[in-house]
């Protein structure tokens, strides 16, 4: 034989025989020519090699670093809980990034661990002796599939079986705590903050003395026209046409609605009626933008209850009954008499005007409401009605960015004067004549503030008779039809005619804050309606007409928010990959002895196989080597004894040119229906 290198073994001087059971030797396969460079000709020690140990040492680190770094992901979220996400935008980021990956991470770097672990553990038992049914677990053990169906093949459920199957669950249970554990909510915080608002309590005194020398009225006459004639979204709006939040109708929601325990009634409905038209403008000492505000508001306005509407008359006296109206002259004019009654003396309009019996204050508590009758000529209609004050509370609602509305109202629970006491009935102090009352001023604008030709409705009767399109009465008339007309359902009369009371009301004596959607007015001048009221003095009263309230100035902002219950599962199984790359190094280093095996062919099938055509000894090499050495060498399960009538299988080493020709000596194919011991 040729001499070859010590590292050399040629396989063609290598005689292999098998004896089967009965004694009979079988042909021997026939090995192939190609050598099997380095494998070790002489004996050797056991021992890892610095590449090896160096390359494990590495795996061992990196794979414990991530899994420490999956336990920080866990408890940084855990710490970060309930915090603002704007004063830590870098940990937002990396948070937000981690938990994008983790899904993906965490399962390979799961699988990484718990199979190195096993396959550590495998050696080992394998070395110190152990059962079959243990090993085949263990050989098993490299995903949560592989896991169960191993055990499902072997028909066998063990303990150690059960835990496999729990550790391995762990990996898609973590691949999910780490997207689940972490998500980002909204809190808020509340400060303080003050709100100005106007109230009904201004006076209507400033426009005293003939009408034609008091040009100004013709600015609350175009606010109060253009809200009636707004859109119908606007006049259902909790907004009015310049952004001043209304006032909801209370008595509304007392007759069909049930409060809250504290007395309060929602009035965020769709359905929402309201006590006017124009609503109330607010200042405050805080910047809407970007943030919420709440505050409550006293405020008051007039409720009107009309128990006598009639619309059989022909005749305008007769309808009045009595009354002071007079329709003699043919200009426009204003008169009073001694009995406080607006006296309208015109033939070119369509609305006769007011009667009242409005009276200066008492404070007694015995005073009739105020109340007047109506009367327009289009239709031949006339009303009696009463005013009172329905004194409220309302909480107003600001959202970020958006304007101010109305979310709860109730029955103030503060004193109050009686409700047959109006701002109607106020007069200047020390007079008692009929210019000086707010009625007698109020009533002669408001009869005035809208005219037209006999025969025509103005848009005031317009609105009585359709709210939301009162101008389509006018050109129905124009078209030569007869629109619809009064009578009405008496509530739909008594909230319109109180819509229209209070728009003009409000248009008269605060017209320069409602166009600017914001109260004015000195604060150091603001009085308290109510108590001056108590106190008679009604001149003092009407000094103010705006009030100052606290309320709270809502800040939002983003947090982070934990979900302790995916986030402690991470925790529990980040610990334990953390614990196997701990274990698995430990093991390998101090209780495994014998060399590394891969569990695959080439550690496997070809240690001391009698069937395998390679050289004797290299029994010390690791797997990682042996499978390196081995690369080249072809194997088959086939039969070793295809002449026999029956055959043997196992995994042999293969000759191609002999499989081909299919000689004695060849390595039989596996066929199906022949008979192998």
């Amino acid at each position: 034989m040729t001499s070859q290198s010590k590292d050399t073994v040629d396989l063609k001087d290598i005689s292999l025989a098998q004896t089967d059971l009965n004694g009979d030797t079988n042909p021997l396969l026939r090995q192939t020519t190609s050598n099997v460079k380095g494998w070790p000709t002489a004996p050797k020690a056991v021992k890892t090699t610095a590449v090896s140990f160096l390359s494990e040492s590495l795996i061992d680190v990196a794979l414990l670093a991530f899994s420490v770094l999956f336990l920080g992901f866990a408890l940084a979220v855990i710490s970060f809980d309930q915090k603002e996400t704007a004063e830590w935008p870098r940990v937002k980021t990396l948070l937000y990034r981690a938990s994008r990956v983790g899904p993906s991470v965490f399962p390979i770097l799961f699988a990484c661990v718990i199979g190195r672990v096993a396959h550590t553990t495998l050696l080992w038992r394998l070395e110190k002796g152990e059962r079959l049914g243990v090993l085949d677990l263990l050989a098993g053990s490299t995903s949560l599939t592989s896991t169960v169906t191993s055990q499902l093949r072997s028909r066998v459920i063990s303990i150690l079986g059960i835990v496999l199957v729990a550790v391995w669950a762990l990996s898609p249970v973590g691949g999910q705590a780490s997207i689940r554990q972490l998500s980002f909510g909204n809190d808020t915080s509340p400060s303080n903050a003050a709100f100005t608002y106007m109230t009904p309590t201004s006076n209507a005194l400033g426009y005293y003395g003939n009408q034609s020398s008091y040009p100004m009225l013709h600015v609350p006459n175009t606010l109060f026209l253009a809200s009636l004639i707004a859109s119908p979204g606007m006049k259902h709006s909790a907004l009015d046409l310049w952004g001043n939040f209304k006032v909801p109708l209370l008595e509304s929601f007392e007759n069909s609605d049930r409060p809250d325990q504290n007395g309060w009634y929602n009035t965020s409905g769709p359905d929402t009626e309201y006590a006017s038209l124009v609503g109330v403008p607010i200042t405050s000492n805080t910047t809407l933008s970007g943030r919420d505000h709440v505050f409550k508001a006293e405020t008051s306005y007039l409720h009107v209850e009309c128990p006598s509407v009639n619309v059989t008359s022909s005749e305008p006296t007769s309808a009045l009954n009595g009354s002071t109206f007079k329709g003699a002259g043919t200009t426009l004019s204003l008169n009073f008499n001694a009995n406080c009654g607006g006296v309208s003396d015109f033939t070119n309009g369509s609305i006769a005007g007011f009667d009242t019996s409005c009276t200066p204050p008492k404070f007694d508590g015995v005073e009739p409401p105020c109340n007047f009758t109506y009367y327009d000529w289009y239709s031949e209609a006339a009303s009696f009605c009463e005013i009172t004050t329905t004194y409220v509370e309302v909480e107003v609602f600001c959202p970020s960015d958006s304007s101010c509305a109305a979310r709860s109202i109730r029955r103030s629970r503060l004193p109050h004067p009686p409700a047959t006491q109006t701002v109607l009935n106020a007069h200047m102090a020390g007079e008692n004549g009929p210019t000086n009352f707010n009625w007698g001023l109020f009533s002669a604008a408001f009869v005035t503030s809208s005219t037209g030709n006999s025969g025509f409705p103005t848009a005031v009767q317009c609105y009585l008779i359709d709210p939301d399109s009162p101008l389509d009465v006018l050109a129905t008339l124009l078209s030569k039809n007869i629109p619809a007309a009064l009578p009405i359902p008496r509530t739909s009369y008594e909230i319109r005619m109180g819509q229209l009371i209070n728009a003009y009301w409000t248009s008269l004596t605060a017209f320069q804050a409602i166009s600017q959607a914001k109260a004015t007015g000195k604060t150091d001048l603001t009085f308290n309606m109510t108590q001056a009221l108590l106190e008679g003095n009604t001149h003092d009263l009407f000094l103010g007409n705006s009030s100052t309230v606290t309320g709270q100035e809502i800040t939002h902002f983003e947090i982070f928010v934990c979900h302790r219950g995916w986030a402690i599962t991470l925790c529990a199984a980040s610990l334990l990959l953390i614990a196997a790359c701990l274990i698995q190094p430990l093991i390998r280093c101090f209780f495994n002895k014998a060399p590394d095996l891969l569990l695959n062919v080439s550690s496997l099938a070809t240690r001391d196989n009698p069937h395998i055509a390679m050289p004797g000894g290299g029994t010390a090499l690791n797997g990682s080597e042996r499978a390196k050495l081995l690369q080249k060498l072809k194997v088959r399960l086939g039969d070793v004894e295809p002449g026999n009538d029956v055959g043997h299988l196992v995994i042999a080493s293969v000759d191609d040119g002999e499989s081909r020709t299919g000689s004695e000596t060849s390595l039989g194919r596996v066929r199906r229906g022949r008979l192998y011991k």
